[in-house]
């Protein structure tokens, strides 16, 4: 299996340049809000010493004077949308993962594109130089990410066959599990791939449990994983500019109610239902701002759009002038009538069925909710006996 891994490093931080350019020059954290505590998302590249999920305060106490921006995930996540659906000009297979990579089958290009150098190049030359991708291949997912770490931009890279050597020499802190496994495993004195390569996989099972496996394997060049091609979702989008930018709720609203009337019209919506609703405003000599705001069941009443974005409108201190407005339906669904049953147990499992949708819809991705399933019972090791899966209802 031959893999491209395209790397854009520091893509939020990328994204916010874009808005306010001034940000270029200036050393910046990125932070995200991530249950009671706030982590760094993303940081500038000169900060080499802060990682993503790094809890804030620890990051500034070895950067005291960084500057502190909000993180703004629609926004981050709607370019990396754009960057997906370009590298899919390339290759019909593009795995969408962690914001800022993307992986991309190579198998049966060589003949297109005039084998594994000219690909790559095709890859890098369909992004904006504003990126600065970093293109790496691989006989796997995880060897590709390495050698795309070890590129620069317009010098793709291809790793050797022996992947265990060629690893051995990179940091664990590049290995794609928990911050606080990367924690521990430093705890442990396993600082490279190679010092965990050397380790049996039972112990790692022991500390680490399923996460431990994976290590293991990774660190051995031992990667299976297949590439997932990336769903498309169908989306319905309105956008308009108003006469004179406006900074008043009343105005945004009426262009908001006119948008959703156009969006109803259209074909795509005939039978449908829309689960998320994404408004962005372009603000005259300003940053751009983005609003996305999800439904707890699927709907296109006009009304109760409306009052959703009314209610998500207020939260947004309109201080720049808004010229030009666009609203996205997304996240489609197949109209449909309820019938509930009569068993309360059943019921119960549809109203979680709904919920879980709507928190995927709301998050951007799988729920953070997990449920104990038993392994291997009868072991004598603790973390054996049971495994963290996510929740499926």
């Amino acid at each position: 299996m031959l893999v491209a891994c395209v790397l854009i490093a520091h893509l939020p931080f990328k994204a916010e340049a874009l808005r306010q350019p001034i940000l270029k020059d200036q050393a910046c954290l990125i932070v995200r809000t991530k249950g009671s505590s706030k982590v760094v998302a993303d940081c500038s590249p000169s900060l080499s010493t802060i990682r993503p999920d790094m809890p804030l305060q620890q990051a500034l106490t070895s950067v005291k004077t960084a500057r502190l921006i909000e993180a703004d995930d629609a926004y981050y996540h709607d370019l990396y949308r754009d960057i997906l659906e370009t590298l899919e000009q390339v290759s019909p297979i593009v795995e969408e993962s962690d914001l800022g990579y993307a992986y991309v089958d190579l198998v049966g290009l060589e003949g297109l594109y005039g084998g594994d150098a000219q690909t790559a190049l095709a890859l890098q030359r369909a992004l904006p130089d504003h990126w600065g991708a970093q293109i790496g291949i691989g006989n796997g997912k995880f060897v590709a990410h390495i050698a795309a770490l070890s590129a620069q931009p317009e010098r793709p890279v291809k790793a050797p066959t022996d992947a265990a050597r060629y690893l051995k020499e990179f940091s664990i802190d590049i290995l794609p599990v928990s911050y606080k496994a990367k924690a521990r495993l430093h705890g442990f004195g396993l600082h490279t791939l190679g010092d965990v390569a050397a380790v049996p996989v039972g112990p790692l099972q022991a500390q680490f449990g399923p996460e431990g496996t994976l290590i293991w394997k990774l660190a051995n060049g031992i990667d299976n994983r297949q590439l997932i091609p990336r769903r498309v979702d169908e989306e319905v989008t309105e956008s308009l500019t108003f006469p004179v930018p406006t900074t008043t709720l009343e105005a945004l609203l009426i262009g908001a109610e006119v948008l959703m009337e156009r969006a109803l019209l259209r074909p795509e919506l005939n039978g449908r239902l829309a689960r998320v609703l994404t408004l962005k405003g372009e603000v005259y000599r300003g940053t751009p701002w983005t609003k996305r705001l999800s439904f707890k069941e699927p709907t296109k009443d006009k009304r109760r759009v409306m009052a959703r974005i009314k209610a998500g409108l207020e939260g947004i201190g309109l201080t720049d002038p808004v010229e030009e407005l666009s609203l996205t339906l997304n996240d489609l669904t197949e109209d449909y009538g309820r019938q509930e049953s009569l068993l309360a147990e059943v019921r119960n499992r549809q109203q979680l069925q709904e919920t879980m949708k709507a928190l995927q819809a709301l998050l951007g991705g799988p729920p953070p909710v997990f449920q104990v399933r038993e392994l291997e019972p009868w072991s004598r090791i603790p973390e054996r006996r049971h495994a963290l899966v996510q929740y499926v209802p």
